[in-house]
């Protein structure tokens, strides 16, 4: 796996001695709900906050050649992380498993946010959250 740094860190977001809350992008229009949710959850905490891109590489595809989808990322990244009260440190991760994936970026004792669209039917930031907590991370799953 490869990971990028999508976003300059902020001086409260490299403190290591504070816990992590992961903010796992789903889209331009559900991350900023998540963010949210994040923000709301960690008010008057000593909290930093991670949003973290997973892009599932699918086997043909070598995980080197994936400039454009990284510069696309990026994009979507610092656009989410602007919308943001909170300092936002970014990460982008391709992988060929999500699990794989945070089992590499993310600290074991962080909070999960994932956002997802509330169907009647499981989308997929539901299943990646109940397949996240089954492999044993803490996750929060925000609904718009």
């Amino acid at each position: 796996m490869r990971l990028f740094q999508a976003l300059g860190l902020t001086d409260s977001a490299q403190e290591t001695d504070s816990a992590e809350i992961v903010v796992l992008h789903t889209g331009p229009e559900l991350t900023p709900c998540a963010l949210r949710a994040a923000a709301n959850l960690t008010k008057g905490l000593n909290f930093h906050v991670v949003l973290l891109a997973v892009h599932i590489v699918p086997y043909p595809l070598q995980l080197a050649r994936v400039s454009l989808m990284e510069e696309h990322l990026q994009a979507e990244l610092k656009q989410a992380a602007a919308s943001s009260d909170l300092p936002v440190r970014g990460k982008i991760a391709f992988a060929r498993d999500l699990c794989e994936a945070f089992r590499q970026c993310v600290r074991p004792e962080s909070l999960v946010v994932i956002g997802a669209h509330n169907r009647w039917w499981p989308t997929r930031p539901e299943r990646w959250a109940r397949e996240l907590a089954r492999q044993g991370f803490r996750t929060a799953l925000v609904q718009s």
